[in-house]
């Protein structure tokens, strides 16, 4: 079973209130790459070494509006945000990763554990 949930824009607006470290997964069902990165996302959202991040999915043509606030214009598209929580959301500082296109799954989790890995080190030097 996997761990990815579809968003909206009003549980983006629920995700910036709580804060947290999330990967956004922007797709389209028409889209041959996003069906391919369908089932490695669910599997890396099952991963214990991932296990800090929460993953969910962004139909692009269901939540027109939310794709174009991160002016998305690939897919797929993937941002790693690291919300704050309070509703405070900064697009330059809160998203600390973002990947376009499609990869292997040992290639996309090799790629985020290099990310947390250096958020680890910036949290330790804070």
């Amino acid at each position: 079973m996997s761990n990815t949930k579809d968003i909206t824009l009003s549980d983006f607006e629920q995700m910036k209130q709580e804060g947290g470290l999330y990967l956004l997964d922007f797709w389209a069902t028409w889209c041959p790459p996003c069906k391919m990165m369908g089932p490695i996302i669910d599997d890396l959202s099952k991963d214990e070494d991932l296990s800090k991040i929460n993953f969910v999915k962004v139909d692009t043509d269901q939540e027109n509006e939310l794709a174009s606030q991160f002016g998305i214009r690939s897919i797929p598209t993937f941002l790693l945000i690291n919300f704050k929580g309070k509703g405070k959301f900064d697009k330059e500082t809160d998203i600390v990763h973002k990947i376009i296109g499609a990869k292997s799954a040992f290639d996309f989790k090799m790629e985020l554990q290099e990310v947390l890995s250096k958020l680890e080190n910036q949290e330790e030097n804070a």
